[in-house]
């Protein structure tokens, strides 16, 4: 009936009866069955799940194959609670397969690869997720197509191969409309809100934000709000209306709980709207000692160029060095928040504007150019009009001060 949270309560009931019986391949099962077709966000249920599985695997033999699904399973529950586990589950998953032909033990190995694979290493993250899309359309896996695709898509994203996405993101959602599978059918959705916002900010970007967000409340898609809060605060942030969502915005207290990559959104928003101070407060909670006190998830990666626009805003130099370093590798690649709901130019823009700060104007006006020219290629035409636009800025600034 489409009620996620009753199902989820169902599943934990049949774990116990499954224990109560006791009947361990049930157990296994509902361990399975209650796993997400997408990383979790909800970290209680993550954290239950978490149990569940353990449990199970705790039982199963070292060298059972069926334990490759329940590791499948543990990866997906531990991507925003333990990113440092995944490599030894997916060691141990890739262990179990060698001798396997079997094409969904195959699968979930490699979906448990990409899950634990260095989520700033977009060159390995593209290889497994193209692997994986092979592999469901190989097999004819319906139920995994959508999901293949979704990885594909934001990896594609990320490397700026816009015709490819585009070509996939067509397929995907004539796939979506045949299956009617309620994730895929929201994805397909998203994605075309994701690349809408890349070219454009205005009202025909926001019905589709608002499209997707109705599609996901219908199929109670568990990441839907929080898609549709990014895309909104990009829209938003692109229209320099920021401050109408202003109401709430604060700086968390030093004293409370970690709160990840998320406090990138606020603290920009928090330098766009004048309140520099605590922007800046949560800029220092972020970057410590020179080390940036992120998780290595793919929220990261975005969450550090964002924190660069606070920075460059407001930051000190030694902070503005901290980004540098982190962004100059990825620099050509874009910037993608989490599984691909908003981009944020490329990594270029935010390396100019830290370069802007320090008037160092020559670098700056290079990272522009670049961001321009990538931007443009891709049809990505926002944010290369913005990039043409801050160039002419630091020009103005610069004056007759660079060797250019």
């Amino acid at each position: 009936f489409g009620d996620l949270t009753a199902a989820r309560v169902e599943y934990f009931t049949v774990a116990d009866i499954a224990r109560t019986i006791p009947d361990f391949a049930l157990l296994a099962d509902a361990a399975v069955a209650a796993t997400p077709r997408e990383s979790i966000l909800d970290l209680d249920f993550a954290t239950r799940l978490n149990a569940l599985v353990d449990e199970v695997l705790a039982a199963l033999p070292a060298d059972d194959e069926s334990r490759v699904r329940l590791l499948h399973s543990a990866a997906l529950g531990r991507v925003y609670l333990d990113a440092d586990s995944l490599g030894p589950i997916a060691a141990e998953s890739q262990r179990l397969v060698q001798r396997s032909d079997e094409p969904h033990l195959l699968h979930w190995n490699l979906v448990t690869r990409y899950l634990a694979s260095d989520a700033e290493d977009n060159a390995v993250r593209l290889a497994v997720s193209r692997d994986i899309h092979a592999h469901v359309m190989r097999h004819d896996l319906v139920g995994e197509m959508g999901g293949a695709s979704r990885r594909f898509l934001v990896e594609l994203l990320v490397r700026g191969a816009l015709e490819e996405f585009d070509a996939e993101l067509a397929t995907m959602t004539q796939t979506a409309r045949t299956t009617s599978i309620p994730d895929d059918r929201y994805w397909a959705a998203a994605f075309r809100a994701t690349r809408s916002l890349m070219q454009d900010c205005g009202s025909a970007t926001e019905e589709l934000i608002k499209g997707a967000a109705l599609i996901g409340r219908q199929q109670q898609v568990g990441s839907g709000p929080g898609v549709q809060m990014l895309q909104t605060f990009a829209v938003r942030y692109q229209q320099g209306r920021l401050h109408e969502l202003a109401t709430g915005f604060s700086a968390p207290q030093p004293s409370s709980p970690q709160i990840r990559a998320g406090t990138s959104l606020l603290a920009l928003a928090l330098s766009e709207i004048g309140a520099t101070d605590d922007a800046r407060s949560v800029l220092d909670q972020v970057i410590d000692r020179g080390e940036i006190t992120l998780p290595p998830d793919n929220f990261r990666p975005a969450a550090v160029a964002l924190f660069a626009g606070v920075a460059a805003r407001c930051g000190t130099a030694a902070q503005r060095k901290v980004l540098r370093t982190a962004l100059e590798p990825r620099a050509d690649q874009f910037c993608v928040f989490g599984a691909g709901g908003a981009v944020f130019g490329t990594h270029h823009h935010w390396l100019a504007r830290l370069a802007a700060a320090d008037c160092d104007h020559d670098t700056a006006l290079s990272h522009f150019r670049r961001a321009s020219e990538l931007c443009r290629e891709v049809g990505a035409t926002y944010w290369a009009d913005v990039a043409d636009a801050e160039h002419h800025e630091v020009m103005a600034t610069a004056g007759g001060h660079t060797s250019r």
